[in-house]
């Protein structure tokens, strides 16, 4: 750790510079009007000034990227694996991650930092010890107590589901935020084999995360300590950091024993923003105002270069010229004057001349600075720094080709930095996968929007077959034509020609062009949504049956037929279609019945014959 931490120095000073440009809290050099004398400046009238160049840009960055990831799992096996996976593999998943965070916003800041200085860092780790706490402890006494009485099955069952919501309320998973600055890695021929994470804890948190713990007398009065988290494939540990910043052999204390996490792999993830090729400069990472970030300098010390300028010329100064010798012939003995805001000043005049009062003329800036800013800020545009499609602008033209064109646009500047999203949080979820206990499930009873709410059960027997099936999901934050999306579907579902197939299936083409998360219930809902319109049109025939005999438009058959099934109908039912009648009820449903008779009748006589109905029509 102590050799990486030297050898970063050069990074780490590109990532202050980066984050500071972001705070706007650099280091300017500027301009100082009392350099001239040897005499320091004003503060009122030296004052660094930012433009919010690189915040800006950052921010609409994390903007477009910001939308909560979603895994999808790529079922092999049909429709019954294609229904289990999005059932239970992918809503265990999207629920599980946010609740491994817990109220740190851990995807949120990290997007920050992959745009700012190029790296976002996170791990997650099985914490089995939220399982030992005393309301779950309590719960498993209580069920080895009945097993060992031979209690009946019924209360051992309600036993096991009391400790399961125990362990429910106490998420065994964590998944927390790491500062790239002060993590380090190495490799080896697979890859990054270790991490180094350094953290200044107080001596509270410290007591709080490891129990109480004696310290060594010579750290006892510091209030922050440094600890060294220490990660590989197989196992975890924390270290106490002594020797003022130094690790020595003899100095290493445990503040954990290391542990074996059990997850077969390093539970860290990184995710970059863009490739970065080794230098002599020794930077290894790069954010999105990398290329531009000595011209945000420049700008910012020109910008308050003007200011100060500006500020200082705000009023020229005053100048006075005075005859002592008049004032002396004249008998007055003052030789100088106060001069005061809002009050008047005497002068005398005589043969020799008159006193005078003026003021200087007022300082002009350099016409070249003009200049140097508007090129500053037009190289900036042209590097990255301003991407109107962002926020929706695009080339003069038609609407959709506008909207189209400017959404592509972002879409290729921040292709790279997505990708490497959607992969770092499919590792995150493969993470959670290995983080399951290998005797035990891990219950879910929360809603999820996209896949409603439901109790989700996961081992690890079931999550190993899908871990190299899990695809990170996000969707940037961009205009989207919905019309053309809906159009692509169509074509694409639609059978090309007579005895022909559909390009792709309906599952296939809800996840791709219409970003449906589940898409089998989609597909359900779909059907379900057919049948209640096939039971509405039945209703509306029925309806419209009932305004025949309304109207008395019923054939004296179809009056008969009615009467047959009538008893049978519940009484409201009954009331419902007698009303129908207006009063005139026929008697074959009870009623007097002559004008509904008669109508009947005259329906009947007035309809035309068929031929069946015809002598000799065979």
């Amino acid at each position: 750790a102590r050799e990486k931490e030297a050898s970063s120095g050069s990074q780490q000073e590109l990532d202050h510079q980066m984050v500071s440009q972001y705070h706007q809290d650099h280091v300017l050099n500027a301009y100082d009007p009392g350099d001239k004398k040897g005499q320091r400046g004003d503060k009122k009238t030296v004052r660094g000034v930012g433009m919010g160049i690189v915040g800006t840009q950052i921010d609409r960055n994390v903007h477009v990227l910001r939308p909560r990831p979603s895994a999808r799992v790529n079922a092999v096996g049909g429709q019954e694996a294609e229904r289990h996976v999005s059932g239970k593999i992918e809503p265990w998943l999207n629920t599980a991650v946010w609740l491994s965070q817990g109220d740190f916003p851990v995807w949120d800041t990290g997007l920050l930092d992959q745009s700012l200085i190029g790296e976002f860092v996170s791990k997650v780790l099985p914490a089995p010890q939220f399982w030992a706490d005393d309301e779950v402890a309590d719960e498993v006494d209580r069920l080895n107590s009945l097993v060992s009485e031979g209690a009946p099955e019924e209360d051992i069952k309600k036993q096991k589901a009391k400790l399961q919501r125990a362990k429910d309320s106490s998420w065994p998973v964590v998944w927390r935020y790491v500062d790239p600055i002060s993590c380090y890695k190495d490799w080896d021929e697979r890859g990054i084999a270790e991490v180094f994470e350094v953290r200044k804890l107080t001596k509270a948190t410290i007591q709080s995360r490891f129990g109480a713990i004696d310290l060594p007398d010579d750290i006892k009065k510091e209030t922050e300590l440094e600890v060294i988290e220490y990660a590989n494939h197989k196992y975890v540990a924390s270290i106490l950091r002594r020797g003022h910043g130094k690790v020595f052999k003899r100095d290493a204390m445990f503040l954990k024993e290391p542990w074996e996490h059990g997850m077969g792999m390093l539970p860290y993830t990184f995710i970059r923003f863009d490739p970065m090729r080794q230098n002599e400069r020794g930077h290894t990472r790069r954010g999105a105002s990398y290329h531009g970030r000595e011209m945000v300098q420049m700008l910012d010390e020109s910008i308050t270069d003007l200011r100060t300028v500006t500020r200082k010329e705000v009023e020229s100064p005053l100048w006075v010229r005075l005859f002592p010798r008049l004032r002396t012939a004249l008998g007055i003995e003052e030789t100088s004057i106060d001069i005061r805001a809002n009050e008047n000043v005497v002068l005398y005049g005589g043969e020799e001349g008159s006193e005078e009062m003026g003021r200087f003329p007022t300082a002009t800036v350099n016409p070249n600075l003009f200049q140097l800013v508007a090129f500053g800020a037009q190289y900036l545009d042209r590097s990255g720094a301003h991407r109107p499609e962002t926020i929706g602008q695009g080339p003069a033209g038609q609407s959709a080709v506008h909207l189209d064109t400017a959404r592509q646009a972002q879409i290729t500047e921040l292709s790279v930095a997505h990708s490497n999203l959607e992969e770092g949080f499919a590792n995150i979820c493969k993470l959670h996968l290995r983080a399951l206990p290998k005797d035990d499930k891990i219950t879910i009873r929360e809603a999820d929007n996209k896949h409603g709410s439901r109790e989700i059960s996961l081992d690890r027997e079931d999550a190993e077959k899908y871990e190299l099936l899990i695809q990170g999901v996000i969707k940037m934050a961009l205009p989207v034509n919905r019309g053309a999306a809906v159009t692509n579907a169509r074509l694409l579902t639609e059978a090309r020609g007579p005895g022909q197939r559909p390009l792709l299936s309906d599952v296939a083409v809800l996840q791709g062009e219409l970003d449906i998360e589940n898409p089998m219930e989609m597909v359900d809902s779909v059907n379900e949504q057919l049948v209640v319109n096939a039971l509405v049109d039945q209703y509306i025939e029925t309806l419209k049956r009932q305004a025949q005999v309304a109207a008395g438009e019923l054939t004296p058959e179809e009056i008969a037929a009615i009467a047959q099934g009538f008893a049978d109908l519940p009484q409201q039912a009954q009331q419902a279609l007698l009303a129908r009648f207006q009063g005139d009820i026929p008697p074959e449903l009870g009623g007097g019945g002559q004008l509904a008779r008669g109508a009947a009748n005259t329906a009947r006589t007035t309809r035309g014959q068929q031929l069946s109905e015809l002598q000799g029509g065979g």
